[in-house]
């Protein structure tokens, strides 16, 4: 159950919250009255979440207290205020609240923010574990990793790299990778061209020579082998360069050996150039099976591979044939209990059945770190088997390989990584777009298409104004928020708050990220009032101002019949009414009489309309047109249909509050219901605050 803990110094009103959430379900074991209680009980009760009032008596108000909460044990905040001034809601912003209700409010309204709170602080900690998670494998890696921008200069390195180059990564990060990563030929000391420098211009996978010696920032020279490849975004651009490379200095004293021998030289540039031209894993270990058969003059070969999941069972991953004898060749689906020790896998090996009814010549680890991620099998027809003076060199092709292969992985990782950001994004309730510098739409996420119902294929590359009534304009910068009308793709205008900030990519500004939030569920709808044109008939119907009235719809009164003859006589009027609005105006001869539709649907086009489940919008737009309207009239027609979407409670305190409103005004107010939907002490009690209706 989630635990919340309620910060709020007025007692009646905190134990009022606190048993309004335990019958939403949640666990609310305490509260606190002043910032330091609520800091200490934090740390003591660990709360899943904090309803933090801002205005709190003593020295520390709610803000101040967030901060510190968020900053000692990283609890989502939602605060609670009746009032804020801008300096103090620029302060609540600082300490990256979760939510923010205004009071009054709703049940439903503190569900659903409280819900959305604890959902995007899910979201947020999945995010971070993920962050975290590949940080940790990248500085885990036994090779040395440096990635770069796309100009070439560092943005990460990990613990291998930094004691290989001599350079800390605090030292390192926004220089060139020519001036930490130097390299030199082993044979004249001659400077070598950085492979990063290659990447970026051939746009391909590159490796170091065999005789290259990297310079340390502290004079040692060392020995090394690496692998560069080119990072790429969705639209296959070079975004940026990774360096995987190894200290090989054993190695080297192997290669020694082996440089001596043309067919092994033979062998390694081939395997190498494959690696490097290959434009994808399937093609590369399909080439270098095939130049391996042709360099030992084998028949028939097979890769089998590990999935990272499980490292024991290898899978059928490349087979090749090189003569009609190698084509004739069955291999086994499945290798299980493949072992992790390289030095078990020996050719021949009567524990490992790769080729069905013929006997191994050779088998290769393909090897990553030590650890063995999958085997090459050789056959030959004529029972000719490879030499252990191929041993060492088939190492390094099944390490060569590895290497690859784990590039590969750690690529795709960073580009599913990518994926799942940007689906979050889309997915996000709260509409988001985002524009270039200079204001042209790049993207549209689904909340937005709802909202503006536009697709976003139809708004992308327009510039972000046309979203805008004509003549207005929308301020770019960091940090803003302010509110905007929006217009619709059906014509229709919303008010909407806006946030904007800056979008950086490779440490540019590289545009705006916009979000939206509709503001007529909080705030309400604009109602301008407006007087009908007048009738010169006598007016039949007279109410006394500044009262509620009700219509008992079982004494067959014609509410909307009454409301018509007053504001056909210079009376401003508002109907909100569960009817078509379309048909009242025909049927009463409205022409300008604003009418406001609940429907739980979209409503007609050029219709008002509102949701009956959102009172306090409702609520809001009936007190902005009492106090806009001098002598006015508002029929609630449809009491019934809010009661089933709302409850009776909530609909009595919007009787409440509208009594409020129009005692202090000029206006009169008709509510409109059949008191058999309600039992007689309900009727009852609205009738307190109601006069009845009597022609």
């Amino acid at each position: 159950m989630v635990r919340i803990l309620v910060v709020e110094d007025e007692h009646i009103v905190a134990m009022d919250l606190m048993n309004r959430l335990r019958s939403l379900g949640y666990e609310v074991p305490e509260s606190a009255s002043s910032g330091q209680e609520a800091i200490d009980k934090a740390g003591r009760l660990h709360p899943d979440l904090v309803l933090m009032d801002i205005f709190l008596s003593g020295q520390m108000d709610g803000i101040q207290a967030a901060g510190e909460i968020r900053a000692r044990h990283n609890i989502p905040i939602i605060y609670l205020t009746a009032y804020a001034d801008s300096n103090t809601l620029q302060r609540a912003k600082i300490t990256e609240p979760f939510g923010y209700i205004l009071k009054p409010f709703e049940e439903r309204e503190l569900l659903t923010t409280i819900e959305m709170a604890l959902y995007k602080y899910r979201i947020e900690q999945r995010l971070k574990d993920s962050e975290r998670w590949l940080a940790t494998t990248l500085k885990s890696i036994g090779d040395g990793v440096v990635a770069t921008d796309r100009d070439g200069r560092i943005k990460f390195m990990n613990p291998v790299a930094e004691t290989l180059t001599g350079w800390k990564e605090s030292d390192a990060l926004g220089k060139s990778l020519i001036e930490v990563f130097r390299l030199a030929s082993g044979d004249n000391r001659q400077m070598l061209e950085n492979p990063v420098v290659r990447v970026l211009r051939e746009g391909t996978v590159v490796g170091l020579s065999a005789n290259a010696m990297l310079l340390s920032r502290d004079g040692r020279e060392t020995p090394v082998y690496d692998s560069a490849a080119p990072i790429r975004d969705d639209n296959g651009n070079i975004a940026g360069v990774v360096l995987i490379f190894s200290d090989i200095t054993e190695r080297k004293r192997s290669e020694e050996a082996l440089r001596r021998k043309n067919r092994e030289l033979e062998i390694i540039s081939s395997i190498t150039s494959s690696i490097n031209r290959a434009r994808g894993m399937d093609e590369m270990l399909d080439q270098i099976l095939r130049d391996s058969l042709e360099l030992l003059e084998m028949d028939a070969g097979a890769v089998y591979l590990c999935e990272q999941e499980s490292m024991h069972d290898a899978k059928l991953t490349a087979v090749a044939a090189r003569t009609e004898a190698g084509k004739a060749i069955r291999y086994t689906q499945v290798l299980h209990n493949v072992s992790q020790d390289m030095n078990a896998i020996r050719p021949g090996d009567p524990a490992v059945v790769i080729f069905e009814g013929a006997k191994v010549a050779a088998t290769v680890p393909i090897t990553v770190r030590g650890d063995v991620i999958g085997i090459i099998a050789f056959y030959s027809a004529a029972g000719a088997s490879v030499g252990e003076e191929w041993s060492a060199m088939l190492l390094g092709i099944g390490a060569q390989i590895g290497i690859a292969i784990e590039n590969g992985r750690l690529f795709k990782n960073i580009q599913d990584t990518s994926r799942y950001l940007a689906d979050i994004i889309n997915e996000s309730p709260d509409a988001v777009l985002t524009v270039d510098m200079g204001g042209f739409i790049m993207s549209f996420n689904k909340s937005a298409s709802r909202l503006l119902k536009y697709e976003a294929d139809e708004v992308r590359g327009r510039h972000v104004t046309s979203l805008l009534p004509d003549n207005a304009d929308i301020d770019l910068a960091e940090r803003k928020n302010y509110v905007r009308e929006f217009r619709c793709k059906d014509g229709t205008v919303v008010t909407l708050n806006i946030s904007t900030s800056t979008l950086y990519r490779e440490g540019r500004n590289n545009g705006f990220i916009i979000t939206l939030k509709d503001l007529s569920e909080i705030t309400g709808l604009k109602i301008m009032p407006i007087t009908e044109k007048a009738v010169e008939t006598a007016q039949r119907y007279h109410f006394e101002k500044g009262c509620l009235y009700l219509f008992d719809k079982r004494k067959g009164n014609q509410s909307l019949e009454v409301f018509a003859d007053q504001v056909k006589h210079n009376i401003q009027g508002l109907c909100v009414t569960r009817q078509n609005p379309k048909k009242i105006r025909e049927q009463y001869g409205l022409e300008k009489t604003p009418i406001i539709w609940l429907t739980g649907g979209d409503g007609l086009q050029g219709e008002i309309h509102m949701k009956p489940d959102n009172l306090t919008g409702l609520g809001a737009t009936l007190g902005k047109f009492l106090t806009q309207s001098k002598n006015g009239i508002i029929l609630l027609d449809g009491l019934e249909y809010i009661m089933t979407r709302n409850g009776y409670d909530a609909v009595l305190k919007l009787v409440h509050f509208l009594n409020d409103r129009v005692m202090t005004s000029d206006c009169m107010v008709i509510c409109c219901i059949d008191p058999a939907t309600m039992d007689d002490r309900q009727y009852h009690i609205l009738l307190t605050e109601m006069k009845e209706f009597d022609e």
